[in-house]
């Protein structure tokens, strides 16, 4: 069964086509000639950041390459409008709506809420409260999901403990997308499988999970990936 979605192996064929090399593709979308390989022989699925990278070179929705529409139509991103002035995606929407534009309707927004579906340890005692974890239940609260957030799956937790200070201080809210594959040094919420959830600084070398707090007073946990259930990155951050 193939694993890539259809139309995202159609593009990358005629892209190879068009340049002869697969080299040259990957320069241009930023992604490895072993992955545009893979894709080629659909035997790997795009994660989503993978999808919105492909989704800005070729011009398409992120729900067309998977898919999902038909709509072939590409609205600006509120995230690029913002990179180009420098400021958050937030003030660019408060900009545009100041000079009349319907951000609703021209660009990629998304007012939407997420629920906050519990409180996450940033210190090493994990036995907290996960009664309503992802994927199901409408958590304790809700927060407004970021503009450039797009991942359906995605959900917020609020941080307890100093271990992670001073990069997340106690009661910062901490975005979380589970479509986005994980690497190294990226900051992940993980789920133990003896029910300890904590946010960490993470180091893949092999079976080996290296989890790092930003707090020196914090040792690295050093695990195996068996002993973890699940690791979703952490994409954006609300202080408290």
């Amino acid at each position: 069964m193939k694993k890539t979605f259809p139309r995202v192996r159609e593009l990358l064929q005629a892209e190879v086509s068009k340049f002869n090399s697969v080299n040259k593709v990957s320069i241009k979308t930023g992604l490895t000639n072993n992955t545009i390989g893979k894709y080629l022989e659909g035997i790997s699925e795009p994660q989503q950041e993978t999808l919105e990278k492909l989704s800005e070179y070729f011009k398409k929705p992120v729900a067309w390459l998977r898919g999902e529409t038909d709509d072939e139509s590409v609205k600006i991103s509120v995230k690029n409008l913002a990179d180009r002035l420098s400021v958050k995606p937030e003030e660019a929407i408060a900009r545009l709506r100041q000079i009349g534009v319907d951000v609703g309707s021209a660009f990629a927004f998304s007012s939407r809420r997420i629920p906050v579906i519990s409180g996450v340890e940033g210190g090493t005692d994990c036995s907290i409260c996960w009664e309503d974890a992802y994927p199901l239940g409408q958590g304790y609260d809700t927060v407004e999901c970021p503009p450039d957030l797009s991942d359906d799956r995605a959900y917020a937790l609020r941080v307890h403990g100093d271990s992670m200070y001073p990069k997340y201080s106690e009661g910062t809210i901490v975005y979380v997308s589970p479509s986005i594959e994980i690497v190294s040094g990226n900051c992940v919420v993980v789920k133990l499988k003896n029910d300890g959830v904590m946010v960490k600084k993470v180091k893949l070398q092999g079976d080996t999970v290296l989890l790092e707090s930003f707090n020196q007073a914090y040792e690295t946990l050093i695990l195996h990936r068996n002993e973890i259930e699940f690791m979703s990155k952490v994409t954006h951050t609300k202080e408290p």
